[in-house]
């Protein structure tokens, strides 16, 4: 490990420790708060007060995003459509896991499946192979691997009691996240001492996998605007042997195959500190994840370290500086079982990944009716194939295909304008600039391995610009126009430089050099309250053009990647060949959310949304083109008791042809998952969760889609869990 990679972690260990030991040293008691803050509408304006000063109670009443743009806007008054959830809404419900709340309660997402990292998250037509187009933020730190392509252990994993709320924001996030922010944003906002005093904690099992879950956090605050929240969890599930092979069978196969799987000891630390204004959090944790797959057995290990300090400055009633320092410390390692189909070979693969942010943001109201902010941003950023950071290094093969180091750079710029009440305007752009380092592939087909290399650098222009118009007290349109983007990884340069090189030494053309992808997205919203009725109505039309879509091919002959005879020289060489490419030509997505919320009492409450996509890609279809997904809760006995359903549809099936999709994905997809809780004590709940209900045997969208076996064996069980829920 070079000495820059122990300098950071260095500094990020240095400075937790000094964040423990401050929170330790300043035992001061909080001021008392009733928790009864009238609802506010966001402050507009040098006079008013910064949102920041607000308690977590405060800001979910006025209800703003945090992740969405450079200020704290209000939802209705941002662009695109965002949903909400707070953790009271997810404690009551059979919600257990990120990747449930998407699945269940996002009508602009679905999930899909990959033989390794199990769940991925596509939204509005794209699923991809990895999860890479969605960005998921731990209060504002993107947190997702570049190493292996996405949140590997964020979406799957049962530990939640850390969170206070959710946002889930739909479309481009360019202007605010660069590189990679396509479908959506998942942004966690933590827990903090002031809200959450004392000691929370969660016991559950579940009866298929064998889990078993301990999870507690504890609050402590110390002044106003001072505290600290630290939450640990352990968990283990052993699994169960999966039986939905959907028709497929070999004679070679060691059905041993163990769906929901988390093997050996899962744990994660997480610590949230906030002085005034200074933030800090620091997260550790491991995960081993079974492979969702009959063909690749085995588990997938991920361990990381994730560290970030804001500091915002006011320097008047007008300007404000904020500085951001956040690091990501991730192994990705892999275990390959012997009992895998002959032409996987058993071992352990894998690599690590270090980087790095350093963000300044400059915010000033001084300029009437006009919010701009503007900044920078630098992100170093390295990836080693067989190296690990947190384990001993006994790994036999590259794992994350190759090892690299980039610096991504950007500059940004964004201006919310309210020429009057009822009319905002939004205007953004960002720059952004890669400069790469020299690159290095470890795959070896045919026995060659490639020189070192350094890649094209890359640039990009993103644009954002939208209206917001409210038509009466109860009405509001919303028109934008965004575009998102994303840079090669590392990993992805693997196998095409491998390749490169056969071709090469045969005299043949090299594969066509890597791209980034682009997004434009333009979309249309209306929200219409109905407050005699209770209700809120969403809709949302829009119409995504893709160009240069990065993606997995395995090569084919005539397909144009390869020359004719080049191919064929390839797979003589090697016996296969494939990489990641850009698809050539544009792609589209049009189609709409309907999103209705519903609560005619105080103890019952219905949403419903619907979502129609209309996909026109090049290759295969991964992403359903209806989903239906609708909630009842109901309460009894002075909330005492909790019923909480939950019913997804995706009718009519995926429309690809025979030869590439299996005959289940023919039939409609119908989950019923349900919760009952019933609070003993005002500090005591039980509760029962069921995922599945009907035993469903049709599963969500795979990377193969002609063989749901690799990707998502073990969907059609019915899964029970147990759960007590305490608070002192």
């Amino acid at each position: 490990m070079s000495q820059t990679r122990f300098a950071v972690l260095g500094c990020g260990l240095g400075v937790s420790l000094a964040v423990l030991a401050v929170s330790a040293r300043d035992g001061r008691a909080a001021e008392p708060t009733d928790g009864k803050a009238p609802v506010a509408e966001t402050p507009v304006g040098p006079e008013a007060a910064s949102l920041k000063k607000l308690s977590m109670a405060e800001l979910m009443k006025i209800n703003v995003l945090s992740s969405a743009s450079f200020f704290e806007v209000e939802t209705e008054k941002n662009l695109g459509f965002s949903q909400t959830f707070s953790a009271a809404e997810i404690a009551d419900s059979p919600i257990r896991t990120i990747g449930d709340l998407i699945d269940m309660k996002c009508p602009s997402f679905a999930l899909g499946g990959s033989p390794r990292e199990g769940l991925q998250i596509g939204g509005r037509g794209i699923t991809s192979e990895n999860t890479w187009r969605t960005v998921y933020l731990i209060d504002g730190q993107n947190v997702n691997h570049r190493v292996h392509f996405g949140m590997l252990e964020a979406i799957s994993t049962p530990v939640l009691g850390d969170i206070k709320s959710v946002e889930v924001i739909t479309g481009p996030g360019a202007i605010v996240h660069g590189s990679g922010a396509f479908d959506g944003v998942i942004n966690i906002t933590p827990r903090n001492g002031t809200d959450d005093k004392g000691l929370n904690s969660t016991v559950e099992y579940g009866t298929e996998e064998e889990l078993k879950k301990l999870e507690a956090g504890y609050g402590l605050a110390y002044g106003p605007g001072r505290d600290v929240y630290i939450d640990a969890a352990y968990f283990t599930a052993p699994g169960f042997q999966a039986d939905d092979k959907w028709g497929y069978g070999h004679p070679n196969l060691v059905q041993t195959a163990r769906a929901f799987s988390f093997p050996n000891d899962n744990y994660r630390l997480a610590t949230y500190w906030n002085h005034d204004d200074l933030k800090t959090h620091v997260i550790f944790g491991l995960t081993d994840q079974g492979m969702n797959s009959f063909e690749e057995q085995g588990y997938m290990q991920s361990q990381y370290l994730l560290y970030q300090t804001k500091y915002r400055c006011e320097l008047n009633a007008a300007n404000s500086l904020e500085f951001i320092l956040a690091s990501e410390l991730f192994d990705e390692y892999q275990l390959h079982s012997a009992n895998m189909l002959g032409y996987f070979a058993a071992g352990k693969v894998g690599g690590d990944e270090l980087g790095g942010e350093a963000t300044l943001i400059y915010r000033t109201e001084i300029i009437p009716k006009n919010r701009i902010a503007f900044g920078g941003m630098v992100e170093p950023r390295d990836m080693h194939s067989q190296e690990q950071f947190f384990r001993s290094n006994d790994l036999a093969g590259p794992g994350n295909d190759a090892s690299g180091e980039y610096v991504s750079t950007a500059l940004f710029a964004e201006d919310i304008i309210s020429p009057t009440e009822k009319l905002t305007a939004h205007i953004g752009l960002r720059y952004d600039k890669r400069f790469q380092g020299t690159y290095q592939s470890l795959n070896t087909p045919g026995g060659v391995t490639p020189a070192p290399f350094t890649p094209t650098d890359f640039d990009h222009l993103s644009p954002r610009v939208g209206l917001v118009y409210e038509l009466g007290k109860n009405d509001t349109v919303k028109l934008s126009y965004q575009q998102a983007f994303r840079f090669p990884e590392v990993a992805m340069y693997g196998w095409h430089s491998a390749f490169d090189t056969i071709l090469a030494s045969g005299g043949y053309a090299a594969l066509p050099k890597i791209k980034p992808e682009t997004l434009d997205s333009i979309e249309l919203n209306y929200i219409k309250k109905f407050p005699d009725q209770h209700l809120t109505a969403n809709l949302n039309l829009f119409h995504n053009m893709y160009d240069n879509r990065l993606t997995w091919i395995t090569f084919k002959p005539g397909d144009g990647y390869l020359q004719p005879a080049g191919y064929t020289y390839v797979v003589g060489q090697a016996g296969w060949a494939g990489s990641y490419v850009n698809i050539r030509g544009k792609e589209y997505q049009d189609g709409g959310e309907l999103v209705l919320a519903y609560a005619p009492t105080d103890d019952l409450s219905v949403n419903a949304g619907y979502e129609y996509v209309h996909i026109n890609n090049r290759d295969v279809i991964r992403y359903p083109n209806h989903q239906l997904k609708l909630n009842l809760k109901a309460s009894f006995l002075k909330k005492r008791l909790v019923c909480d359903l939950y019913y997804l549809a995706n009718p009519g099936g995926i429309d690809n042809p025979d030869s590439i999709q299996n005959p289940i994905y023919n039939r409609s997809r119908q989950v019923i998952n349900l919760a009952v809780s019933y609070k003993l004590t005002e500090n005591l709940k039980l509760k029962v969760a069921v995922e599945n209900l009907l035993a469903d045997d049709v599963p969500p969208p795979t990377f193969f889609m002609d063989r749901p076996e690799s990707g998502h064996i073990g969907s059609d069980a019915r899964r029970i869990y147990l759960s007590m829920i305490a608070r002192f």
